[in-house]
Order: structure tokens, then sequence, then C-alpha cells
């Protein structure tokens, strides 16, 4: 799942959007099995949520440490490359803490989507 601080996201295809693709609703025989889907695809989108945020906590943790934060400038008055940090691993642990806060934004909206899904068919029911 995850490759050197890089995630993978699942495609997921919802109610909604089956509903979009003008597919028949499950009836009640089909409801329970998509209930446990629903249910099996938001645990492994928490799963997922939870080591994206492992790994953007340890990558924060490791720019802090060299005293940088996300927007602090990596060059100094003269406009040459500051001496005090290693440039190259800031722009790195950067490059891939913004990576890891889209990969984290997406699966939180597939949360919300797969959430409202799950609650629609238990509201039917």
């Amino acid at each position: 799942k995850i490759k050197s601080s890089t995630v993978t996201v699942t495609v997921i295809h919802t109610m909604e959007e089956q509903n979009q693709n003008n597919q028949p609703l499950p009836d009640d025989g089909d409801r329970d099995n998509e209930d446990k889907k629903l249910r099996g695809i938001l645990k492994a989108l928490m799963a997922e949520k939870k080591e994206i945020e492992a790994i953007l906590n340890k990558d924060l943790f490791q720019l802090n440490s060299m005293g940088l934060t996300l927007d602090e400038p990596l060059l100094d008055a003269d406009e040459f490359p500051r001496t005090d940090v290693d440039v190259y691993a800031a722009r790195l642990l950067r490059s891939n803490i913004r990576k890891l806060k889209n990969d984290h934004r997406a699966v939180m909206k597939k949360i919300e989507i797969n959430m409202k899904s799950l609650h629609q068919l238990t509201k039917k029911e």
C-alpha cells in the first residue's frame, strides 16, 4: 500500500456513483451485502487514513527537528541556500508532506462519500 512516503489511493464506487450511472439500487437482499461492503470499504479507508497520518507526522517531526516549517525560506538574505540546514532534504520533506496532505484530503473525501452512502442505506431500512 505505501511506497516510500507516497500513498496509493483506492478507487471506490459508492451508491451515489451507481445512481449517477443509472444502475439500479440494491433490493432488500442486496442491502445487507451492500452494508457489509460499505463497512469494509470504510474500515480500509480509515486504515489508509491512519497510515497517511503516521507518515505525515513523522515527516513533520523531521522537518521541525531541522528547525524548519513548510513556509520558512531556504535561502539566506543574500539569496544563497542556507548553510545551517540540508536544503535538499528539507525540499524532499516539504514535497512529501504536501503530497501526503493531498492524499489525506482525498481519503477523507472518500470516507465522507461512503459514510453518506452507508447512512442512506441504513436510513432506507
